[in-house]
Formats: C-alpha cells, structure tokens, sequence
C-alpha cells in the first residue's frame, strides 16, 4: 500500500521528500541543460533536448511494463507543467480544468486499488471453493478407478487470481509514482534559486518530456499482461517433467 494512500506518519515523511528532492535534482539537470550557454543555437540545443528526452523514452519503455509507466509519468508532467504555466499555454489549462482532471485521477485511482483487493479476495474464494469440489471430485474417480486430472476450471482461476493481484501492485505503484512525481514537479516549478523566467521555461520543456513519454508509453493492460505471461511461464517452468514409460 503507498504510504499516501491512508496518510503519512513522520519516518515516510521523510523518505518521501527526499525521494521527490533526487527526483527534482534530477528533472532540473535535464531540463535546464537545454538552457545552458553552450556553443550550440537556440534551435541546437533544443533539437539535443529533444534527442535527449526521446533516447530516454526509448530506453525507459524497453519493456511494455516500463512503455506503460511511462506513460503514467508523462501525464504527470504534463498535468504539472499545464497547471504551471496557466493561460501561458491554454485556457483550459488557465481555468484549471487539469486541476479537476487531476483530482478525478486521483480519487479513480484510490477506487482502483480498492476494487482490485476486493477482485482478488473473490478470486482467492472462489477458487478455494473449486479446489475443494475438484478435490472431493477426484477422490470419487479415483476410487472409481479414473485417475485423470481435471483441472481446467482451476487453472482459469489461477490466471484470474494472478490478474487480480498484479492489479493491486499496479494501482499502488501508480499512485506512489503520481505522489513522487507531483511532489518533485512542485518543487521543481517553485524553485525560488531561480527566475520566473527560467521556471516557465522549465514547465514548457516539462510539457514537451510529457508529451513525449506519453507518445511511447503503453496502456497499462499490456505491462500487466507481460508480467502476468511472465509470472505463468515461469509457473509452468516449475511443473516436474512429464515421464513416460517405454511401451
């Protein structure tokens, strides 16, 4: 469960910040790089920003997993940058539409992960109840001399049970990186060691890096669907070989 979740007590408080501060360190270096005097034109350094910020996209979605995170992380950017820079940028922006947009994520994103422990404990029920049937079933062939196994039903369960679970490590992840991000972006964008100036200029190539990873991120039904292929081949490698008898 993220610590933001129900609240924070003072140790995570802690832990949180200084995770939003790398964050922020971070997020100021590559942005205001494309700011720094160089040798380059104007049009140079932000054709090398661009590269840049692609080059990390790109490395960042090698997996559909991550393709999907990234996607999370760029909508963040850009609801940040939008929300800085006002009637700058837009006027939905300005009128703070972004602002209801973000709470509405939020509070989906918090009845996600509730619904998805309430989808697993079912699962976990139900397949408890088959296995209990399927058991009491096969107990019955084999006094009857069958001693083939009918699992299928069970297997299904097994998948959906799997599903169910990886939706609650998603939902939770999602919703710590969302608090991470919004928190580095905040102090990002209220740097007062800086002009306003230079922090407009960091929320307008903040919105260009959201626009970005969001162009090569990935819904997140296909990172879930990766790992959970993962999660079952990795299942089926630990089946004991199946040994046959010479006729």
């Amino acid at each position: 469960m993220p610590n933001d979740f129900f609240g924070h007590d003072e140790v995570s408080k802690r832990v949180q910040n200084r995770r939003e501060v790398q964050c922020a360190v971070f997020l100021r270096d590559l942005l205001d790089d494309a700011q720094r005097p160089s040798p380059f034109t104007d049009k140079q350094k932000h054709a090398n920003f661009l590269a840049t910020v692609a080059a990390l996209a790109k490395d960042l979605s090698s997996t559909k997993f991550g393709a999907s995170l990234l996607r999370v992380v760029g909508v963040i950017y850009e609801e940040q940058a939008l929300k800085h820079l006002g009637f700058r940028n837009s006027a939905p922006a300005g009128l703070g539409l972004h602002n209801i947009a973000k709470s509405a994520r939020k509070v989906v994103s918090k009845y996600r992960v509730v619904a998805s422990y309430i989808s697993a404990f079912q699962s976990v029920v139900k397949a408890a109840e088959v296995n209990y049937h399927e058991m009491k079933a096969q107990d019955n062939r084999m006094k009857d001399g069958d001693t083939s196994s009918r699992s299928g039903e069970q297997e299904q369960l097994l998948h959906q049970t799997f599903g169910s679970v990886l939706e609650i490590g998603w939902h939770c992840i999602v919703s710590d990186v969302e608090a991470t991000i919004r928190g580095a972006c905040f102090k990002l964008l209220k740097d007062s060691a800086v002009s306003t100036l230079q922090r407009d200029r960091r929320a307008k190539n903040l919105l260009i890096m959201g626009e970005i990873f969001q162009a090569s991120g990935q819904p997140p039904e296909a990172g879930l669907a990766e790992i959970l292929n993962k999660l079952l081949q990795f299942k089926q490698s630990m089946k004991p070989p199946q040994h046959t008898s010479a006729a």
